[in-house]
């Protein structure tokens, strides 16, 4: 089913500082702006890919859970606002997530979370979803995106039963865990960060050789296609039969939350209308480059129109071949 997304993964309330440089320990800083906004990988992820299918006929379902409190109401109806299909989002008796974020004045990012409802999913929890809602036959078709915010054994149960129900699987391994070697067997594309790559595959990525070095990891242990995203540097992908790098286009970053979450979906959407793994990892690229241009993590992300405009902008910045 060409055009249907199903992302899995959190939601949290995000609490956003932002200060001139991180606090040293024991150290106290004044904060130059605080906010609270929408955020969680999986909800992130989930607004991003609507934002990129606004006016089209493409579908997209969040499953997860939030809590009976008054985050949780808001995050509802700001997902339906969006047109997020959210029949897939229960309740939960804890307290909807949060994460508390500290961003300095170049941008960057560090951020503790606090699971809350995130953390209420049991083992069998895929098996408890009305699936029959996204498709009539199983998931064939369909592209389900995951991460590792929610307990890991239900997220290893939840990736080979994709797998088995024709999902094509996309991970983002983060934050970074030990996955049983059969969950690598269900994914299609995975695409660690730098310090994700360093965790799973103790290779440092700083070139050609060692992006090609830790790819080598995923791609033993049965992963498909492995992405490796390294921010302003640019991104790798690599299968067993071809390798491309793409450098990252030249944007003013102000707050780097959620570019990860934003280039996933870019190359799922990317993937999913048929684009090659060079063309789409551009395209993941520009996605990921331009939700770094705003502040906030979902206020962020880029429509399609806006990444296109970039791709036209910047042509000569293209993938190459290794």
């Amino acid at each position: 089913m060409a055009g249907t997304f199903l992302v899995a993964g959190s939601v949290n309330e995000d609490v956003c500082v932002s200060v001139d440089g991180f606090p040293e320990p024991g150290q106290t800083v004044r904060a130059l702006s605080y906010d609270t906004a929408f955020g969680g990988k999986g909800a992130n992820q989930a607004v991003a890919l609507a934002r990129l299918c606004e006016g089209s006929d493409k579908r997209v379902y969040l499953a997860g859970k939030v809590g009976r409190d008054p985050a949780g109401t808001r995050y509802r109806t700001h997902l339906q606002g969006r047109g997020i299909d959210t029949g897939l989002l229960a309740d939960s008796v804890e307290p909807t997530g949060t994460a508390i974020i500290e961003i300095e004045r170049g941008g960057n990012n560090r951020i503790v979370i606090v699971a809350g409802a995130n953390g209420d999913i049991p083992p069998d929890w895929w098996e408890s979803l009305d699936l029959s809602r996204v498709g009539a036959n199983g998931l064939f078709g369909v592209t389900v995106l995951f991460q590792l915010e929610l307990p890991l054994p239900a997220t290893e149960r939840a990736l080979r039963l994709a797998a088995v129900s024709g999902a094509f699987v996309v991970l983002d391994p983060a934050p970074a865990a030990d996955l049983c070697v059969d969950a690598w067997k269900s994914v299609d594309i995975v695409t660690p960060n730098e310090t994700e790559a360093a965790f799973y595959a103790g290779a440092k990525v700083t070139d050609d050789s060692s992006a090609r070095r830790a790819a080598r990891w995923f791609l033993e242990r049965g992963t498909g296609i492995a992405i490796l995203k390294a921010g302003a540097a640019g991104a790798w992908a690599f299968s067993d039969n071809e390798g491309w790098f793409c450098p990252a286009f030249p944007v003013t970053a102000l707050d780097t939350t959620a570019a990860g979450d934003s280039f996933n979906a870019g190359l799922a959407y990317a993937i999913d209308g048929g684009m090659r793994l060079e063309e789409s990892l551009r395209f993941a690229c520009a996605v990921g480059a331009l939700s770094t241009t705003r502040a906030g993590a979902q206020g962020a992300m880029p429509t399609l129109s806006s990444v296109e405009g970039l791709l036209q902008a910047w042509p000569r910045i293209v993938p190459r071949r290794l």
